[in-house]
């Protein structure tokens, strides 16, 4: 009995191990990989134009985009799931922020 519950937790012990490392994986190939972006600054819809414009000024000293941002609910038979929404201002500055790939035919 003894050797199964010392086999046990080393099972579990490795399985911790391994858990960490493909966390750690998965979040440098995030940052390095598909977000080349350092920030996104929202802005609230109803805030005074006056405000908008003296952050638009700073905010034009980078390399930027405006984008639309909505969250939301769609729901299906399935259930409900919860999306995120960003439409870019410019289609052709899109590969500037974020690398998207297709999974199937460029696996990781």
């Amino acid at each position: 009995m003894t050797l199964f519950g010392v086999a046990g937790c080393t099972a579990l012990l490795f399985f911790g191990f391994a858990m960490q490392d493909s966390i750690k994986d998965t979040s440098i190939i995030q940052r390095n990989q598909i977000t080349s972006y350092d920030a996104i600054v929202l802005f609230d819809n109803k805030a005074d134009e006056k405000d908008l414009d003296s952050y638009e000024s700073e905010i034009d000293k980078f390399d930027s985009t405006k984008i639309i941002y909505q969250q939301g609910k769609v729901e299906s038979d399935d259930g409900k799931l919860d999306v995120n929404l960003m439409a870019f201002e410019d289609k052709d500055v899109v590969n500037d922020f974020i690398n998207l790939r297709d999974t199937k035919k460029n696996p990781l």
